[in-house]
Formats: structure tokens, sequence, C-alpha cells
């Protein structure tokens, strides 16, 4: 039987404070350490591989050999650690999570192990927008930031593939900052799509498994600020107090079929052209790259004098997609 090693924290004098969220293979805790009197928090991303003892049972059932089953999880284990390694590549940015730590726990009844990543404890976007509700000017600062961490990305050739707003983070100084670099991968001269991230946000040529480049990322950050300037909706998706599935399937299939995305509520003119911009179908038509696009998103600073408030709606949770585990919806 797998045991849980989730509350054996590598790291002394470290203890769980409480479980922050998670999500595929990771879960994420707020810990706490007394430092010379002072209290430290930090965040802590377990991940578990193998996910669920089921899971194993399900490669041996499958006829994989016990070495070949060794093999599988050391791999996985490997790509996950990279996750950490592209982190540290980055630590010091001000857009970008900082990492601190990383443990590998071997399991001891069987292959796999336990990866502990310890990071700086941030506020999620979707948890500061229950208190705040963001101006333009807000808006324009988060495009502006994590364009930046694009930028330092494109530097060296990494694509994210997986920016949403539970990826999103806010600082105790205001910032925005991009985490969760689980599935990033260096590029290639090509690159052939994969289903891992998450569809929501997902540019078609990801969700159909074709080729693709930068341009994706700058395409799930434009569908993000369309969210934050259109009452929290995606394209598509109707007004109604509770959004089903089905609404979020359809909404999700006129997108990939390539309809002419409505303008997003609210926004000055200019910043709805730059996210509809991002959001073109073609994706020559695009901007090509995080630089690209926050030259154009620069532009959009809003003077003081002239801020407007944007209504807010509460963010639509319907708990019957909120789960949702990346899988493709349709085609």
């Amino acid at each position: 039987m797998m045991n849980n090693y989730e509350n054996q924290i590598p790291w002394k004098d470290w203890k769980i404070v409480r479980r922050l969220g998670g999500g595929g293979f990771g879960t994420v805790y707020e810990i706490e350490r007394d430092f010379y009197g002072e209290e430290e928090l930090a965040a802590m991303k377990v991940i578990r591989i193998p996910k669920e003892e089921s899971d194993l049972e399900d490669d041996y059932n499958s006829g994989m050999t016990e070495e070949e089953v060794q093999e599988k999880y050391t791999y996985i284990q490997s790509y996950f650690s990279k996750e950490y390694q592209l982190m540290l590549e980055f630590k010091g940015h001000s857009n970008i999570v900082n990492c601190h730590d990383f443990s590998v726990v071997q399991n001891p009844d069987g292959p796999g192990c336990t990866l502990y990543i310890r990071m700086e404890l941030l506020k999620p976007l979707k948890e500061v927008l229950k208190t705040e509700t963001f101006s333009e000017e807000r808006i324009v600062q988060l495009g502006m930031d994590i364009c930046r961490a694009l930028e330092v990305c494109e530097r060296r050739d990494v694509i994210h593939r997986d920016i949403k707003p539970d990826n999103i983070m806010m600082s105790e100084f205001g910032n925005f900052k991009l985490g969760d670099f689980g599935i990033a991968r260096t590029m290639e001269k090509t690159m052939s799509a994969t289903m891992t991230g998450t569809d929501w946000y997902m540019a078609p040529e990801v969700a159909k498994k074709m080729k693709y480049g930068k341009s994706v990322d700058t395409y799930s950050l434009g569908l993000v600020l369309y969210w934050l300037l259109n009452d929290r909706r995606l394209p598509f998706v109707p007004e109604k107090d509770r959004i089903s599935v089905k609404d979020m399937q359809e909404a999700y299939r006129l997108r990939m079929r390539g309809e002419k995305i409505p303008e997003p509520k609210s926004g000055s003119r200019r910043l709805k052209e730059v996210v509809l911009k991002s959001l073109s179908f073609d994706r020559e038509k695009r901007y090509r790259s995080g630089k690209e696009m926050l030259e154009a998103i620069t532009d959009c600073k809003v003077p003081k004098e002239k801020e407007k408030k944007i209504e807010q709606t509460e963010v639509y949770e319907d708990e019957c997609w909120d789960d949702y585990d990346g899988e493709t919806i349709g085609s």
C-alpha cells in the first residue's frame, strides 16, 4: 500500500499551515517556521509520483515489467524536476515566482518518489479578485508584468504553455508573477503540441496538436486579459448567473473553430485592440513574442486622472467544471 508522504516536510523546522490548492500531480501548501523569533512563511509544492496507487497497479496489469515501470517513473521524476531547474534559472526576476529549495524522497515501498519544491508565498490572482476591483490600469499592469516574464522565458527558449489565472500570483508589493512551469518545454526548431495544458486558455494550434511557437503564450495571456475585461467570462460564454459545462463546451468549440471573437465588455479602444490581436485565430496576425506584446500593451497605460473602475462580477466557479483536468473537449 502506498503511503502518504505529503506531510513529511524534508526541511528542518518547517511545518504545514494549510493546503492552498492543487491539480494534476501537484498539491500546494502554506508552510512556516520560526526563524530567530520571527515567523517565516513559504509555499511548498508536493508532487507525488505515481499520483495514485491505482496508477502503479494499472502499469503492472498492462503487462509492464518491474524494470519498465521503474524506468517510467524515473523519466517522470526527471520531467518534473525540470520545473525546479527552470525556476532556478529565473530566480530573482520580479515577475516570476521565486523558488528556494528542492528535495526528492524516494518511495521506500516501490517505484516512484515524492518531489518537494519550496517557493515564495504569494497571493493567487483569483484570491486577489475576491476583495479587489481591478481598474483598467491594474489590468494593463498585469499584462505588462506577465509579458516581462514571457520575455525572460523567450531569452532561454522556453514556452510556458499554461498561462491562466490560476498560475498568476501577486506579491505583497502589488506586482504580478508567473508561476507553475511544470509543463514548460524548451523550444526546438518546430514543436508539436500535446494536451498537457488547460483547454480553456489554450491556443487553437495547441488544442489541435499542431506545430506551434511563442505566440501560444501571448494568446493565453490575451485570454486572461479578456476574462478580466469581460466580467470574468471567456469569449462566447453567455451572460447568466450559472455557467454550465455545456456553455463552456460551446464557447470552446466556437473559439477552436475560428469564429470572430466579440469585444470584451470593458476597456479602452486601444486595450481592446491589443487583446483581440493577441487572440487572432491566424497565428501570423498575433503578437509573436512577449516583447512585442509588451510594447503594444505599454501604450495602453491609463493616466491616473482618467482612470475608471471596471465593474466586476463574482468569479464564476461552477463546481461542475472548476476542477476540470485538462482533457480535450470535443473538436
